[in-house]
């Protein structure tokens, strides 16, 4: 949205918002060593958390296709890793994992492919695999309640503000036409990088 008015170069509101997902990482680890909590997994995915904010800053600083990677790439990591070590937590049975992450992929392509299809929530501005990602792990949830796992009680609450954070995401295109080329992404980078911190 804001390179409509900057002439697609450099996008102010989107790229300085990237910092909340720095700070948030930089958070988590303070945290875990403040608590002397050395958690491999948490410091992990909290260094992840802030190398997505490092590549979504140079993404929407300027946009060539190595700083699309560097956005990406980042962010696939984080999801599968998390997943992965989710699954480690809720099922000791090998099985169970490798079929709940392989059903991840199967999951995700066709309910993103569907999700396209249609004019649900302006999908086809994109965020289609973002809410299939969510969806997959509500579904690990109901999971969990069957197999009589204890229930994170944020879980809600951080689907929630994932929701809206994604609608900040969804509706950009449509309200940067009437908000002088601001739009809404900036808050997306901001929720999300909550929603993140709270999931690790």
């Amino acid at each position: 949205c804001e390179q409509r008015g900057l002439s697609g170069f450099f996008e102010p509101y989107n790229t300085i918002t990237n910092a909340a997902f720095i700070i948030a990482g930089i958070l988590l680890i303070l945290r875990l060593f403040k608590r002397n909590m050395l958690d491999g997994r948490a410091i992990y995915l909290s260094s992840v958390l802030i190398i997505i904010g490092i590549g979504s800053f140079l993404w929407h600083l300027y946009r060539t296709n190595l700083t699309l990677m560097l956005d990406s790439i980042p962010i696939a990591i984080f999801v599968l890793s998390f997943l992965f070590f989710y699954l480690k937590h809720v099922t000791n049975k090998i099985y169970e994992l490798i079929l709940l992450f392989i059903g991840f992929f199967f999951y995700t392509a066709i309910a993103t492919n569907l999700l396209i299809q249609t004019d649900f929530f302006y999908f086809e501005n994109g965020g289609a695999s973002y809410f299939a990602a969510i969806s997959y792990l509500v579904f690990l949830q109901i999971f969990n309640y069957f197999k009589k796992v204890k229930l994170i009680k944020k879980s809600l609450i951080i689907v929630l503000i994932f929701l809206i954070s994604l609608s900040f995401r969804q509706f950009d295109l449509i309200i940067c036409e009437n908000a002088h080329f601001i739009g809404t992404h900036f808050m997306w980078h901001i929720l999300n990088a909550l929603t993140l911190y709270l999931m690790i």
